[in-house]
């Protein structure tokens, strides 16, 4: 793997991972169309823990106290994913590959953003907001992680699928915001769990490549993070609902 390509990917990856737009998604899509190989295990280890360091840094001011307070919320929330991700890793990974599924759930998530338009919620985005403000109760926390289970599905944005179920649920969108992201720490280190199950495809050798795509990682998803949080706050979601079902409608028509 080249610089050029460790940093692209790492920008894809830091960008997708948060913004509404599914990062498995665009993964398909380049693989598909880019001839974009599978990176090296390691170098996958490594974008994924720089994203992981974005959302640690972005929500550094309220990340204990707010874990602290919605544990059992967040438990619980985790469970539905925990459940799908197991039956889908041991039964079947085709879907990963899968361009006429992939496209149909760019079409879903276009559908789920911009159903969250219509929601009227008027209470910004706010990441400095106290967590007491923040009530997710049990039944909130098990749609959204239905919602979150769904999003394992290429295509389905996970950040975008639980922002839109928080809504859905009536939260405001600074507690939809907050929960969706705080919640993806543990979604995120399950990904780099089941990465790490294989480990003799695992070569730890620190080259100049997964340095880059580690730092490109983080960078673009604290980029993210706060563009995300500067639209929902000032807009909406609609920006995100037209690229996704342009994007989908684009690849449904390229797999019939």
């Amino acid at each position: 793997m080249t610089s050029i390509q460790a940093l692209f990917l790492g920008i894809v990856q830091g960008l997708t991972e948060f913004l509404p737009v599914s990062s498995s998604g665009h993964l398909v899509l380049f693989q598909s169309f880019l001839d974009i190989s599978t990176p090296p295990l390691f170098f996958d280890v490594l974008v994924h823990v720089g994203t992981l360091l974005a959302v640690l840094i972005y929500f550094r001011h309220q990340l204990i106290s707010f874990t602290k307070t919605h544990l059992p919320q967040l438990i619980i929330a985790t469970v539905p994913a925990i459940i799908v991700g197991l039956a889908i890793y041991t039964t079947s990974l085709e879907i990963f590959t899968n361009l006429y599924l992939t496209s149909l759930s760019f079409l879903l998530t276009s559908v789920l953003l911009f159903l969250t338009t219509r929601v009227k919620t008027t209470t910004p985005v706010k990441t400095t907001a106290s967590t007491s403000s923040i009530k997710v109760t049990p039944i909130k926390a098990l749609f959204i992680g239905t919602f979150q289970a769904i999003a394992i599905l290429p295509g389905v944005s996970r950040s975008g699928s639980t922002i839109s179920a928080g809504i859905f649920s009536g939260l405001s969108k600074n507690t939809a915001f907050t929960f969706s992201f705080i919640l993806s720490i543990p979604a995120i280190l399950g990904a780099l769990v089941l990465n790490l199950t294989d480990t003799s495809n695992l070569d730890v050798t620190l080259t100049l490549p997964s340095l880059i795509g580690f730092s490109a990682a983080l960078i673009s998803g604290l980029i993210s993070l706060c563009l995300l949080n500067y639209v929902l706050n000032r807009k909406n979601l609609l920006p995100f609902a037209i690229y996704t079902y342009l994007l989908g409608s684009f690849l449904l028509g390229l797999s019939l």
